[in-house]
């Protein structure tokens, strides 16, 4: 799964959603995922990255947070992945038509690495910004830019954006 992947998928969701929890827990840690039936809990997203690692979305002992209901569970995440990220988040609109919640991560004084603005909560722009934050650093990490950016946690699922990617420098929706 890319980056631009789960974003679309993020972005459009409509409410928090426990199988999009699941993709994006995938996505930060490597996990294949698959829809299986489980003898007890029925018709389940399971993650898979090693035969002793596996997870499945509504066992008790599954380790993926609510993302999409908790935006704490999103902001320990980003610290996770990106350490020393600081965020913005805000619900209200400056004109009609715009997305109730909007976020932004930061790293150092005023750095953009990555937005996003959703309707259904602040969990969800918060996700979109963490994820447009990993695709940017992705791609202030290749061999073709050279400024020193905070270097993500390994392990990773998504994949690493392609050498020379273009960054953006003005809408980084």
């Amino acid at each position: 799964m890319t980056y631009d992947d789960i974003i679309q998928r993020i972005a459009d969701a409509t409410e928090p959603n426990r199988e999009l929890d699941c993709r994006v827990y995938a996505a930060l840690y490597g996990y294949e995922v698959s829809i299986e039936e489980h003898r007890t809990f029925g018709r389940q997203v399971v993650g898979r990255r090693m035969p002793e690692s596996n997870w499945w979305m509504d066992h008790p002992d599954s380790p993926v947070p609510n993302f999409t209901a908790s935006a704490d569970a999103v902001k320990t995440e980003a610290e996770r992945q990106v350490p020393g990220v600081f965020y913005h988040a805000a619900k209200g609109r400056i004109r009609a038509g715009e997305p109730l919640y909007a976020a932004v991560f930061l790293f150092g004084t005023d750095e953009a690495l990555g937005a996003g603005e959703h309707d259904t909560g602040e969990a969800f722009s918060l996700l979109l910004a963490l994820f447009r934050s990993l695709k940017t650093v992705s791609a202030l990490r290749s061999p073709s830019h050279s400024t020193p950016h905070p270097e993500p946690v390994e392990g990773r699922g998504l994949q690493e954006a392609p050498a020379g990617a273009a960054i953006p420098t003005e809408d980084i929706r």
